[in-house]
């Protein structure tokens, strides 16, 4: 395609003192024609990325797809706009009649596919249901969650697809499909238990480290409770591409529960609040 700006040729279709105007208009049209074709092949390009790599794990496979055709047909439609502003003779009358028209369709246009791209691959919101993250999170805490991180690290607070792990109705985001947990294993790390002085406590080890709360002290489990059931029988490595999961606070339904959790299911990292305190979570 000729990005260069096509001569502009005398035409009677507007009065000469409305001409410098159109001229004017007509340039700033077809640079703004060329910003939006070029930020759509950016987003279309990402989009791309992002579907090879599986990212937006929030997001289904059939919304994924959608946006991306609705996005490919907006870019070929601004290619053809683009490309007869530039090729063909288009009267200057015009663009002083729809300049205005351009500028505010383009303008939404391109907020609307940056927000939805951003809110389907980059992060989400959600808002905290529960106090199993407390004190760290509390009920009613906003947070940003980021979907792009593909490595995870012990004490990452990620959320998980609660599909396969939830019992009732018992969930920990306002959107009943997700629970939020913090990463305290990772795979080929070794899970025990540690007697505390021959009594019927136990602490949670991970290679042979006591694994503390956020106030510092042990986490610890009952042999009569069916934590301790749990654990016992996933006492040993953490299988490869699975993860421990722990909620910091004491009611917590986490890894003592449902066990290991698949890194498949897990969403995103949380590192953002913006209500009711706003700062990075830790």
């Amino acid at each position: 395609m000729n990005f260069t700006n096509k001569e502009i040729e005398y035409d009677f279709s507007v009065s000469s003192e409305d001409r410098t105007s159109a001229t004017t208009n007509k340039k700033k049209v077809i640079k703004k024609l060329k910003i939006a074709f070029f930020l759509l092949l950016a987003l279309l390009l990402l989009t791309y990325y992002f579907l090879v790599t599986g990212g937006g794990r929030f997001s289904s496979f059939y919304t994924k797809v959608i946006f991306t055709g609705i996005l490919l047909v907006a870019f070929l439609l601004t290619f053809v706009v683009l490309y007869i502003h530039l090729n063909a003779d288009v009267k200057l009358k015009h663009f002083l009649n729809y300049f205005k028209f351009y500028d505010i369709i383009q303008f939404l246009l391109l907020t609307i596919f940056i927000i939805v791209f951003l809110q389907i691959f980059i992060f989400k919101t959600a808002s905290i249901s529960g106090s199993s993250m407390d004190p760290t999170l509390k009920h009613g805490d906003e947070v940003f969650i980021l979907q792009w991180v593909n490595k995870y690290k012990n004490n990452d607070i990620v959320v998980i697809d609660a599909t396969r792990y939830s019992s009732g109705n018992q969930m920990d985001l306002a959107e009943k499909h997700y629970y939020i947990k913090r990463i305290r294993g990772l795979p080929g790390d070794v899970l025990s238990l540690k007697q505390v002085n021959s009594t019927n406590t136990y602490e949670i080890e991970i290679n042979g480290v006591s694994l503390k709360n956020v106030d510092g002290e042990a986490i610890t489990v009952k042999e009569e409770s069916v934590h301790y059931q749990n654990l016992e029988r996933m006492a040993g490595k953490i299988p490869e591409g699975f993860y421990f999961l722990l909620g910091d606070g004491t009611n917590s339904r986490d890894s003592k529960s449902f066990g290991f959790v698949d890194g498949d299911d897990i969403l995103g990292t949380v590192n953002f609040r913006v209500w009711k305190k706003f700062g990075v979570v830790r």
